[in-house]
């Protein structure tokens, strides 16, 4: 597991990868990458980016972002 600004990030059985909070063990996020996670995400501190190598030799690179739910702006048409 890796841990990045309050998240436990890892490879979960089910073959996502898991952002769990830190603090509570609730599910931050989720992430697919098809057919598992096969080594543990590396996060780069600087930029925040996460980088995860998949069973199916693909590199996924992926970014958390926060937001508020307040700042979620109501649809206008």
């Amino acid at each position: 597991p890796v841990l990045y600004k309050g998240l436990v990030i890892f490879g979960a059985s089910s073959g996502k990868l898991v952002a769990l909070s830190e603090v509570t063990g609730t599910v931050a996020a989720t992430y697919d990458p098809g057919r598992g996670v096969f080594a543990t995400p590396y996060v780069d501190p600087t930029d925040g980016w996460i980088y995860v190598y998949s069973n199916e030799a693909n590199v996924h690179a992926l970014r958390l972002t926060w937001h508020r739910p307040q700042d979620d702006l109501e649809w206008k048409d």
